[in-house]
């Protein structure tokens, strides 16, 4: 455990709840605090790398087992409670549920437009899910010499496009949310690399 990070974990929970509640105006961008669990994500996948030296397919299963389940918890109720409005109370569509509930179950919300959510919040496990499965393979495939230029050639070039056609990091169309949280997770690899070598000297 890093102490450091988990007590910033603590303040950037509470941003994130503050942000979404409304209950404190000058909180506008309190979203942004999203970007640093996934920078972190990315620093203790590259750790996790380097430590233990998983496969992807050990990696894959292993964060499956970890956040799967919660994911599925809420997914569920979401969905029971969806159902519920619409049965009991005729609001919603019944079709809508159905095909937003399929697309989380198999984590591909967003990817495309017609890919809903029942569940918008939990977009953010469904990019560590599959993000940090693209990171870690890209991790794997590509030799070290590599990745001081794919890392920052692809958050460079992620944000340009990013603030191209929007003012915001929040883009909902396609797969941009994927997009983002794996420039946010090669921004904490790099990080660990920094900190591995400023360990080590």
């Amino acid at each position: 455990k890093y102490l450091t990070l988990e007590f910033y974990r603590l303040l950037f929970t509470i941003i994130i709840c503050l942000h979404h509640s409304q209950l404190v105006p000058f909180i506008r961008h309190g979203y942004l605090a999203v970007e640093f669990f996934f920078i972190v994500s990315g620093f203790l996948l590259c750790r996790s790398f380097y430590e233990k030296g998983l496969t992807v397919k050990n990696y894959f299963v292993g964060r499956i087992k970890k956040l799967y389940p919660q994911y599925l918890f809420a997914l569920v109720a979401i969905s029971c409670y969806l159902l519920f409005r619409f049965f009991y109370h005729g609001m919603g569509n019944i079709e809508s549920i159905g095909l937003n509930f399929l697309s989380e179950l198999f984590v591909v919300q967003g990817l495309l437009p017609c890919l809903g959510a029942n569940n918008y919040p939990m977009w953010y496990l469904a990019v560590l899910i599959l993000g940090g499965l693209i990171v870690y393979f890209i991790l794997k495939k590509c030799s070290s010499k590599l990745l001081p230029v794919i890392c920052p050639s692809f958050v460079i070039g992620y944000y340009i496009y990013n603030f191209s056609v929007s003012n915001s990091i929040e883009l909902w169309s396609g797969i941009n949310t994927l997009l983002r949280g794996i420039a946010d997770m090669f921004i904490g690899l790099m990080l660990y690399k920094i900190v591995a070598r400023n360990t080590k000297t």
